[in-house]
């Protein structure tokens, strides 16, 4: 599982648009694997203004993972999920790629 720690999870709304600044991190020097789930696009346009604005980020897609057995390395500093909601919580793939071992 994922350490609380270095993971952020961000959920897109509809409505919803970031308000991150470009350099508005301290740490703006550090590797960034952002994880992504998307059904409509909207997660994905989310995950890759985050990594824009984070500047050292590489997109990997949680689907693209799916059929994958053991460990997940992912050779980055800070992590992050992006995904949507569903029913008031993550979808079914997202779920079970957080439980994935590290």
């Amino acid at each position: 599982m994922f350490p609380a720690n270095n993971v952020f999870l961000y959920s897109p709304a509809p409505t919803f648009r970031t308000g991150i600044k470009k350099n508005s991190f301290e740490e703006s020097t550090i590797k960034t694997i952002i994880y992504y789930f998307t059904g409509t696009g909207n997660s994905l346009a989310a995950a890759k203004s985050i990594c824009t604005h984070l500047g050292d980020c590489e997109l990997v897609s949680i689907a693209s993972l799916a059929g994958t057995s053991g460990e997940i390395q992912p050779g980055a500093d800070r992590v992050g999920i992006v995904c949507p909601v569903y029913d008031f919580g993550l979808p079914s793939i997202v779920a079970e790629f957080v439980q994935k071992p590290l």
